[in-house]
């Protein structure tokens, strides 16, 4: 969870750099379509960029859940999330992360804490 922390308070703080040394060069970030998939570090931090100049207001809520020894499942919430496709009508999106040798492997998108935590290896 250590590294998913520092992974939010760098994008909080919009610092890529520090984004960046919290992903593996070969990380993946899949979203709920196949085409929302981002395939290498180049690519997710072109999404995480976009977020980033879209601000973070209209968040309302996070929570972040241990799913093991390498997984979290972060969840958001607020009034950003109401017309984004990733989202559930009710305004939540939650990533399941993947975490190998201190570095994120793989996001993984969810409309629901469920499927996110069943998609876990809890």
């Amino acid at each position: 969870m250590e590294v998913v922390l520092d992974h939010l308070y760098a994008r909080r703080r919009q610092d890529l750099a520090a984004v960046t040394a919290t992903l593996d060069p070969d990380v993946v970030h899949e979203g709920v379509r196949p085409d929302l998939r981002c395939g290498n570090r180049r690519q997710v931090l072109a999404r995480i960029g976009n977020n980033m100049r879209a601000g973070s207001d209209g968040i309302e809520r996070i929570e972040i859940l241990d799913a093991g020894p390498d997984q979290a499942v972060l969840g958001v919430a607020g009034p950003r999330f109401f017309d984004v496709e990733e989202a559930s009508p009710d305004g939540e999106v939650f990533v399941l992360f993947t975490v190998k040798n201190g570095l994120i492997t793989r996001m993984r998108d969810f409309r629901s804490r469920d499927d996110a935590l069943g998609a876990a290896r809890v």
